[in-house]
């Protein structure tokens, strides 16, 4: 049940970010402009992503998992509400980006962190690895339905079908038992976040990988961005979309 709602809640994200996309191109006729709120919703991450690391340990995953899909859930409920009603401005729809980066960025440690629980340590590496393939695979679907659902709803029902898809993981994460923190709190935030740096440095592996991670966040990720603006051309009239 975890692994389809998660599976289910990735494709809407992924139908938001092309939707999301193609409201700011729409809004702004600029590809600067999409760049800019797409890096606004990639801020939290740079600065979260360790201190989410640290609460992941130290408190109760099922707890802030279920609080940022509902924030994100909220945040789509905002874009639809104000593409229905004809409210959208670029700076609403930066705000938003910004919010919701914030709460994925707070979701991804215990996200992962969370198979653990689920499966054991003897099945952990069936569970990446099927994480790994629900990703992918969202990615490749998403992005599809969200074209044929703005041909025919607009980036409504993109914003309304990724809201409602967050009920698909809410209901699992809601149905699971208080889960064990990976460690107390005898120690400060501060220091379990020099620990893990510390350990980060020191393995001869991992600094590999983050390279290669960050690399792919800067010139991977431009290119799904930018998506909505290799698809209209140079020249763009959005009068007909409006």
């Amino acid at each position: 049940n975890y692994w389809a709602g998660l599976f289910l809640s990735n494709v809407g994200s992924w139908m938001q970010t092309v939707a999301q996309g193609w409201l700011v191109l729409r809004l702004s006729n600029s590809a600067f402009v999409l760049g800019l709120v797409a890096f606004a919703g990639s801020i939290p991450s740079m600065l979260l992503a360790p201190l989410a690391g640290v609460a992941a340990d130290r408190y109760d995953r099922r707890r802030i998992l279920l609080a940022t899909q509902s924030v994100q859930m909220a945040c789509a409920l905002v874009l639809a509400a104000a593409t229905f009603w004809r409210f959208a401005s670029v700076p609403l729809v930066a705000a938003v980006a910004i919010v919701n980066g914030a709460a994925n960025a707070l979701t991804t440690p215990s996200h992962q962190s969370l198979f653990l629980n689920l499966v054991g340590r003897e099945d952990l590496m069936n569970a990446i690895a099927l994480n790994s393939m629900q990703f992918n695979l969202s990615r490749v679907i998403g992005p599809m339905l969200a074209g044929f659902a703005i041909a025919a709803t607009g980036e409504t029902g993109c914003f309304l079908l990724n809201a409602v898809s967050f009920v698909a993981i809410l209901i699992p994460l809601a149905s699971l038992p208080k889960l064990p923190r990976a460690s107390g709190r005898s120690r400060g935030a501060w220091i379990d976040l020099r620990i893990g740096l510390r350990f980060a440095g020191r393995d001869p592996l991992l600094p590999r990988l983050l390279a290669i991670t960050a690399a792919l966040a800067v010139f991977g990720t431009p290119a799904v961005t930018l998506a909505p603006l290799f698809a209209v051309g140079e020249q763009v009239d959005f009068s007909a979309h409006t």
